[in-house]
C-alpha cells in the first residue's frame, strides 16, 4: 500500500466534520448511484471481510496533524537533561495546559513526537473557528416565516404555533483572516484505488460535502494529489498513532491512550424510509496511540455492521490509517491496559 496526500480547498463554511467514516460514506453513495463502474455490494465486500483496499484519514488543516495523545512533559531546561513529568513553575504549568488542550501539532512536531521526542514541541493556535447561523423556520401553510393572514381552523392549532421561529445551526470556517484553509486527507491504498479515490472526490466536489450542501455549505475543490512518505516505518516502532475515526476490531491492541466521541450518525441521501438515524457509536478520535506487540500494521479497525435499524445493509467504515511511532521506555507505564 502507498500513502498519498489529497489536498482540498474549502470554498464555504462546513456543517459536517470531515471525519474518515463520513468521507467514506460519501464515496459509498457515489458508487451506489452507479458513478464508479461497480455495484455497491462489490465496493463494500472487502471492507466487510476486513480486507480494505484503501483507508482514509480524517481531514486536517494543511500543515497540521492530530496531536498524539502522549503524556505532556515540560521541555528539558538544559541539553541532555531529561524532562520532569510534573511542571515545576507557573509558566511550565500554563504551557502544559496549552499542550493538553491542543488538538493539532505541526507536521514537524508530529514527526518528533512519533520518534519519541515527547517534550520539545509547541502547541499551535486552533486553525478553526465555530459560529452560529440564525434561520427562520418556514410556515408550511403560507410558505413564509409568518402565520396565515386569516384565522386558522381550530384543528390547526393556535396562531402562534404556525408562525416562523428562529433556530440556529453551527458551522466552522478557517480562523485565518483570508478564509483560505486547505485541508489534507491522507490515503493509504492499493492500486487502482490510489487513483480512483481522488477521482471520486473530484466528482463529489460538484455537489459538496455534508449537511446543508444544497444551500452552499460544504463546497470544496480538490487541489492536488501527491505521494507522501511522512508515515514511513520506524525500526524501533512499538506503537501506532491513529489518524482516523477508529473502532477497533476484536484482536486489535487495547493498551493505549485515547479520547472517545459518541457519534450519532445519519443515513445520507434520504435513505431509511423516513428513519435516517443510526445507532450511537463510540469511536476513538484521531491522535489515539496504542502499543503493539510487534511492528505496527498499516491498518487497524473494522466495518461496523447493523448500524442503521432502517437500513440493515449499511455499514460504518471505522478502519484507521496507522502511523508507526516509538514510545520511550519510561512512558510505557502511562498506557492503560
Amino acid at each position: 500500500m502507498q500513502d498519498h496526500r489529497i489536498r482540498l480547498r474549502l470554498l464555504s463554511p462546513v456543517g459536517t466534520p470531515w471525519q474518515s467514516d463520513t468521507i467514506f460514506g460519501h464515496l459509498a453513495w457515489h458508487v451506489a448511484y452507479g458513478r464508479a463502474g461497480m455495484t455497491i455490494e462489490d465496493f463494500l465486500r472487502p471492507f466487510r471481510q476486513g480486507r480494505p483496499p484503501f483507508v482514509l484519514s480524517d481531514a486536517f488543516p494543511d500543515g497540521y496533524l492530530p496531536r498524539p495523545l502522549l503524556p505532556v512533559l515540560p521541555a528539558p531546561k538544559q541539553p541532555g537533561e531529561t524532562a520532569n513529568e510534573r511542571p515545576s513553575t507557573a509558566q511550565e504549568y500554563a504551557q502544559a495546559k496549552r499542550k493538553q488542550k491542543a488538538q493539532f501539532v505541526s507536521e514537524s512536531d508530529f514527526q518528533a513526537l512519533r520518534r519519541g521526542q515527547v517534550s520539545d514541541w509547541e502547541p499551535p493556535d486552533n486553525p478553526w473557528r465555530d459560529f452560529q447561523v440564525l434561520h427562520a423556520s418556514i410556515n408550511r401553510l403560507t410558505g413564509t416565516t409568518t402565520g396565515p393572514e386569516t384565522e386558522p381552523a381550530e384543528e390547526a392549532g393556535p396562531p402562534e404555533a404556525l408562525e416562523g421561529h428562529l433556530f440556529s445551526t453551527r458551522l466552522s470556517a478557517p480562523a485565518a483572516g483570508d478564509g483560505v484553509l486547505p485541508l489534507s486527507v491522507f490515503l493509504r491504498a492499493d492500486a487502482p484505488w490510489d487513483a480512483k479515490v481522488p477521482e471520486m472526490l473530484c466528482e463529489l466536489s460538484k455537489v459538496g460535502f455534508g449537511r446543508d450542501k444544497s444551500t452552499g455549505v460544504g463546497a470544496f475543490e480538490v487541489l492536488d494529489v501527491q505521494p507522501y512518505d511522512g508515515f514511513a516505518p520506524l525500526p524501533e516502532a512499538n506503537a501506532f498513532v491513529s489518524l482516523s475515526s477508529y473502532c477497533p476490531a476484536r484482536n486489535d491492541p487495547t493498551r493505549g491512550r485515547w479520547k472517545i466521541r459518541i457519534k450519532y450518525g445519519k443515513l445520507g441521501e434520504n435513505a431509511g424510509a423516513g428513519n435516517p438515524f443510526k445507532r450511537p457509536l463510540i469511536q476513538f478520535e484521531p491522535g489515539a496511540v496504542f502499543l503493539t506487540d510487534g511492528p505496527p500494521r498499516p491498518i487497524y479497525g473494522r466495518a461496523v455492521e447493523g448500524i442503521a435499524p432502517a437500513m440493515p445493509e449499511a455499514i460504518q467504515c471505522c478502519f484507521t490509517l496507522a502511523v508507526p511511532c516509538v514510545i520511550p521506555q519510561d512512558l510505557l507505564e502511562s498506557f492503560s491496559q
